[in-house]
């Protein structure tokens, strides 16, 4: 702000604090007293609510530059690239130590030992198992996390128990947070059919086929329709279901949604595939 506003640092400190600590603290070496920080923001020209308005939104896009890194490093399996990013969250939680930059870390490291192939460090997936098992109100933030650790822990069992917890809590909330469940659902269906867990894909089925779903959220519902088709296309071994998942899939193709069609086109052949290879299975073992 200062920066922004052409203010020099002298007639920032002059009789508030030293020039050199007034830098440090610029560039988050050091803490001050409240009160020096509202003699500072007088001088900026700034009230306490405006800077915490702005404070608010640098928290908000760095999460999201750090985010964007995670991801891009991931898919494109730049490991240099997720070292770099660890150690700067490292760096932040040195001054910041918060329970989003901690499992932040703990999924860049996850991220990196799934690119090395090599195994999970157990101390980093405990991080964010435990909090998710602690965590009674579930939101954005915390379906997010299990989304993205669900293939990390890779136990039928546990995540089962997690995604029960936050299906729980959003089905008690408003519908535009409730949708939110159906992304989630769609990983958890399809890690269990990895798993073979036909009971617990039925539950997942039974659970969001009764969710209410407003006729404003037509990507969820759809989503939700693509899914159940697909899961008894798998629990049933009948053709017909899968005929009407490709039917959903052109309606994303209809509306517009060329990325969301790719997806779920690529998705569709792979599920095609996959219970062609369990029928075999099944037909091998009779």
């Amino acid at each position: 702000m200062r920066k922004d506003k052409n203010i020099p640092i002298r007639l920032i400190c002059n009789g508030v604090m030293d020039e050199a600590n007034y830098w440090r603290l610029e560039n988050n070496k050091i803490e001050t007293s409240f009160t020096t920080v509202m003699h500072i923001l007088e001088r900026l020209n700034v009230t306490l609510e405006e800077f915490q308005k702005l404070a608010d939104l640098d928290i908000a896009l760095r999460k999201k530059e750090w985010e964007k890194r995670l991801y891009t490093a991931f898919n494109s399996k730049n490991s240099i690239s997720l070292y770099k990013l660890r150690h700067d969250i490292a760096v932040e939680r040195a001054t910041h130590d918060t329970i989003y930059l901690t499992h932040l870390e703990a999924l860049t490291s996850l991220y990196l030992a799934r690119i090395a192939q090599k195994d999970y460090d157990e101390h980093d997936k405990k991080v964010i198992r435990d909090y998710l098992f602690r965590c009674n109100n579930w939101g954005k933030y915390e379906i997010t996390l299990l989304n993205n650790t669900l293939f990390i822990f890779a136990d039928a069992d546990v995540c089962f128990e997690l995604y029960s917890k936050a299906y729980q809590t959003l089905s008690k909330l408003p519908e535009d947070e409730q949708v939110r469940v159906i992304p989630l659902s769609i990983n958890m269906i399809s890690l269990l059919i990895l798993c073979q867990e036909n009971a617990k894909v039925r539950q997942i089925v039974e659970k969001i086929s009764r969710l209410t779903i407003d006729d404003k959220y037509v990507y969820y519902s759809l989503c939700r329709k693509w899914i159940i088709n697909i899961a008894n296309y798998y629990l049933k071994k009948d053709e017909d279901y899968l005929i009407e998942a490709k039917k959903v899939v052109k309606l994303f193709k209809l509306i517009d949604m060329t990325t969301t069609f790719d997806r779920y086109n690529a998705w569709t052949k792979d599920y095609e595939k996959l219970v062609d290879t369990y029928f075999k299975a099944d037909f091998a073992q009779k």
